[in-house]
């Protein structure tokens, strides 16, 4: 390009835009960036780089400015924050280095920001602009134009979205909002005579505890020590950085050693991130823009990957460019690599370049394995009371105390024509994410220990029958979603859907049947009904109805007051499965059946004329005041101390739906009641009282009708919050089909 040609735009002065504006010099662009705060600079404190930052350092041409300012460790170290137990130990000396090409580090972030500045600056062709925030963006065949805040116009052939995690770009391009994640980082630096000596190690060291762990590692050549502590708050976040609060930090950290616990009590000032994520996307380019970094793909604060992708993600984009002179901005939907991709002129988009692949070793062929096993024996948000494993017999993975590598083939391994070969006959070979897919010990979960409030749902419902008659909504529902797996999701857990339904006095929710099964558990409301296969079943507090799959049901409502119910669906699984559908019908004529009349004794079955009845669902509709019923007459017997039935097939004694189990539960006064680690997840719904859950180191206080879900393979702990009256919760799970699959487990 010649010096007079139209510059490259980059959204954001941060670490990835300014490595991007060098990036884009080296191809020989000009490159203008545009920062919204005052001055170009970062707040933060220490960062970790794999080797695979350094690689992208030196593409940049600031390799040695950023070594400069590095503490090279000679290991990573994990403990456990309960008892001190050393759980793994990885060394990241010569040989590390030898393998990957280049150290592992531990850095100030303003150390990094400084070194690509330096470089930007002596390039003499990036030029800042401060105080500039982004508003608007527009693109045609030539170029893009951005306007700021002040309505000043800028013109460039392109545009570079690295604006981070709330990025102004993305906001236009995609709209997806960003995710509280709800975990909580407090970051400081200590100087070196304050720290404890007997913790000045030269290695990255974490301490994992119940929910929370704590990171800490040196600075500046030894002179300044950085602390990290992370925690998943107990209360509703809003993303940002604050001011923390020393007594905050320190609540969430009663149980841990006091050799782990002097860490929080040094920093005389923390500051306070709620950190925030977002969901992947099919595209990170649009014409003439890209997203680049945070603002392309946030990773979690755990991986210590987020500044290495960034940087990753700008190199490959001069690469990108490199490769295709002459250059002609073009469109490409591929992800990975994060750039305006030249695809028009030489066809290389969806391709890896030769660095790209080069930077990747570090991650791939290193972290997923030996530091994952790590995490394996004792992950970093550790569930409280899981049993670890018996120190008296080291788990196989470990020898003489140092964890074993027991790595499998990396990707990039293999050579570029076979991987080609692979991809055009749709294939791709397994041991590179056999890991992945198939984790140690514990698998991985999507769901999170998540918390709704009736009181704020319902009047978003009762505002929603304000805004959208039942003609336009079918089914008026709010959906109860796990941001675990994503809003968009919707769904609680990986096999349960949850939705809040409301019906008002006279309207009619039509008839359908579809292919996922369903209940409904009443919460508030008289009046009602469900007509399921003809059966008209009233809808009372606290009754379950199940339409299960292919049965026709509609509602309708003659009461005065709108009738609420959450529903319980495995839709989940039925859409993963590819098998959701619905078929709508007519208007049932209702018969006078009423199978909760004919079953409304235990152990007792209709045999009219010595006949037993061969439905698979011979009772639609379980009221609440049977299984009150039965629950209090199980507490007459003092010696039984979970007080818990289950919804059942009254002919056959199995579960009243295929996919998932249904329950209630009664706490007596004052009880404390732990339930076991089980692979399914679980859902708690309050139906009568008040009580507390538990959930990996999460306290929920349920009021009535509020929801929790919890995660699988998680030890639940129940208290009734009065010590006067019974507490009274309905309960769903994916028992059933755990069983159904084989993989149902219940762990001490």
């Amino acid at each position: 390009m010649s010096e007079n040609s139209a510059p490259v735009l980059v959204a954001g002065g941060g670490i990835g835009g300014i490595a991007a504006a060098l990036a884009l010099v080296r191809q020989g662009y000009r490159v203008q960036v545009f920062e919204q705060a005052p001055q170009i600079g970062e707040i933060g404190a220490g960062i970790q780089l794999g080797p695979n930052a350094f690689h992208a350092f030196d593409a940049l041409g600031v390799g040695q400015k950023a070594r400069s300012r590095s503490v090279f460790t000679d290991f990573m170290v994990m403990h456990d924050a309960l008892d001190g137990y050393q759980v793994g130990k990885i060394a990241t000396d010569e040989k590390f280095r030898e393998r990957f090409g280049n150290p592992y580090a531990v850095i100030h972030r303003a150390d990094v920001h400084f070194s690509l500045l330096e470089g930007a600056q002596d390039t003499g062709r990036v030029e800042f602009f401060t105080s500039t925030r982004i508003e608007r963006i527009e693109q045609d065949d030539a170029g893009v134009t951005v306007f700021d805040q002040n309505g000043r116009r800028f013109r460039g052939v392109a545009l570079i979205g690295a604006d981070g995690v709330k990025s102004v770009v993305r906001e236009q391009f995609v709209g997806d909002p960003a995710r509280v994640t709800g975990h909580v980082v407090y970051r400081a630096v200590v100087e070196k005579n304050e720290f404890p000596d007997e913790l000045k190690w030269n290695a990255a060291s974490i301490w994992v505890g119940p929910n929370c762990h704590l990171v800490h590692y040196p600075l500046r050549g030894g002179e300044q020590y950085n602390v990290v502590v992370t925690f998943h708050s107990r209360q509703q976040e809003q993303w940002g950085v604050t001011e923390g609060s020393k007594e905050e930090v320190q609540s969430y950290f009663q149980g841990i050693i006091p050799r782990a616990r002097q860490l929080i009590d040094l920093p005389k000032s923390w500051k306070r991130w709620a950190t925030a994520d977002r969901d992947p996307i099919g595209r990170w380019t649009f014409g003439r823009v890209t997203l680049l970094g945070d603002a392309a793909h946030p990773t979690t604060q755990y991986m210590a990957q987020g500044a290495c992708m960034a940087l990753e993600d700008a190199v490959t984009l001069g690469e990108s460019l490199r490769a295709c002179r002459p250059a002609k901005w073009g469109v490409s939907t591929t992800p990975r690599a994060s750039s305006v991709w030249c695809a028009m002129t030489c066809g290389v988009a969806g391709r890896p370049t030769a660095f790209m692949m080069r930077c990747s070793g570090f991650m791939a062929g290193m972290w997923p394995t030996a530091w994952t096993q790590a995490c394996a024996i004792a992950p970093p948000m550790w569930p409280s009371g899981r049993k670890r494993p018996e120190r008296s017999q080291p788990d196989a993975r470990t020898l003489g105390g140092d964890l074993d590598m027991n790595e499998l083939g990396r990707l990039e391994d293999l050579p570029a024509d076979y991987r080609e070969d692979l991809i055009a006959q749709n294939l791709v070979p397994l041991w590179p994410s056999l890991r992945g897919v198939m984790p140690a010990h514990v698998p991985a979960r999507k769901t999170r220990a998540t918390h709704w409030s009736y009181q704020g749902i319902k009047p978003l419902l009762l505002r929603a029958g304000q805004l959208t008659p039942i003609e336009k909504a079918e089914r008026r529902v709010l959906v109860l979603a796990n941001p675990g797996h994503g809003l968009e999701k919707m769904q609680a857990s990986s096999a349960i859907y949850l939705g809040m339904q409301l019906l008002l006095p006279g309207e009619w929710a039509p008839s359908h049947r579809h292919t996922p099964n369903a209940v409904r558990m009443v919460v508030e409301g008289e009046g009602a009904w469900t007509t399921v296969e003809g059966e008209k079943c009233p809808m009372s507090r606290g009754d379950l109805i199940l339409t299960p799959t292919g049965l026709w049901h509609e509602h309708g409502h003659e009461g005065p007051d709108p009738v609420i119910w959450l529903d319980v669906l495995d839709l989940p699984l039925v859409f993963y499965m590819e098998a959701s559908y619905h078929v709508n019908g007519q208007r049932q004529e209702t018969s006078p059946r009423q199978g909760h009349q004919q079953y409304a004794r235990g152990g007792l079955a209709p045999t009219p004329v010595f006949e037993r009845s061969d439905k698979r669902y011979p009772m639609l509709r379980y009221p609440w005041v049977d299984a009150k019923a039965a629950l209090q007459s199980m507490a007459l017997d003092v010696s039984i101390e979970c007080l818990q039935i289950t919804y059942v097939n009254p002919e056959t004694g199995e579960d009243a739906e295929n996919i998932l189990g249904f329950y209630a539960l009664m706490l007596r006064p004052g009880q404390s009641l732990m339930l076991p680690a089980r692979s399914p997840a679980c859902v708690f719904h309050q139906i009568e009282g008040r009580a507390q859950v538990q959930i990996e180191g999460q306290s929920f206080t349920l009021e009535l009708a509020d929801t929790c879900c919890a995660p699988g393979y998680t030890p639940v702990t129940l208290r009734n919050l009065s010590g006067s009256e019974p507490a009274f919760l309905f309960m769903a799970d994916e028992s059933p089909l755990h069983r159904k699959l084989g993989v149902y487990e219940v762990r001490s």
